[in-house]
Parts: C-alpha cells; structure tokens; sequence
C-alpha cells in the first residue's frame, strides 16, 4: 500500500503555521492510507473526505480539534491533502466553499489522472 501525498497550497501554510508537525503529519498519512479513524464524505463535492484529527495543542480531541480534507485517489496511488481547519476556529463549510471545492475537485481528478499517466510512462 503505498500513496504519493500532494498538498495544495491552503493545507500548506496550515501545516507551516505549526498546526501538524511532521511526526503527526506522518500520522494522518497513515490513517488515511489505512482508512482509520473517523473518516466523512463531504456532501456535494465529489471525491472529497474530512477526517477529523485531534488537536494537542488545543488540548482538543478529534471531535473538537482539526479538519483535514483530502482527496484520495487509491487506484492512481495518489493523495491530495486539499485544506486543514480547526474546528474551534472556523465553522464548517459554507455552501459558497462547498461550491469551490466542487469545481476544485473536477479539476483536480483531470489533474492528477493526467499526471498518473506520466508517472507510469516514466516508469514504466
């Protein structure tokens, strides 16, 4: 079982404000790639899933602490982690954000289908 993770810009500058570090970043990885924990689809976005995450320093459990969006592309062994929010500082999504990420991850499938493509011609 292996993946690729891809961050779009938003989750980085999450994970750049200190909301993950790298050993709990590794983590989610894992529990994405594994499928574990509480894992939602996102209503009206299509491929899109919020995992919720705890948040240490919050002293926040899951339910209470972080978002964590992503996309995840099994077949084409690839992971979008698309934005990362804390529950206590913004709510949930709004139905113009929803709408976004829609139209977002239409794109992104285009995207990362067309760059499986090159990695496999790559390698193979």
């Amino acid at each position: 079982m292996t993946r690729e993770f891809i961050e779009l810009p938003a989750f980085t500058r999450s994970i750049r404000q200190g909301a993950l570090s790298d050993e709990e970043l590794a983590a989610v990885q894992m529990a994405i790639m594994k499928r574990s924990g509480r894992l939602d689809k996102v209503v009206g976005v299509p491929n899109l899933w919020k995992m919720r995450w705890q948040n240490p320093r919050r002293q926040k459990g899951a339910r209470g602490g972080l978002r964590i969006y992503f996309a995840d592309f099994a077949h084409w062994e690839v992971c979008v982690l698309v934005l990362l929010t804390d529950k206590g500082l913004t709510e949930n999504l709004s139905p113009e954000q929803t709408k976004q990420l829609a139209r977002l991850m239409t794109a992104l499938e285009t995207e990362v289908h067309d760059y499986a493509k090159r990695r496999l011609q790559r390698t193979g």
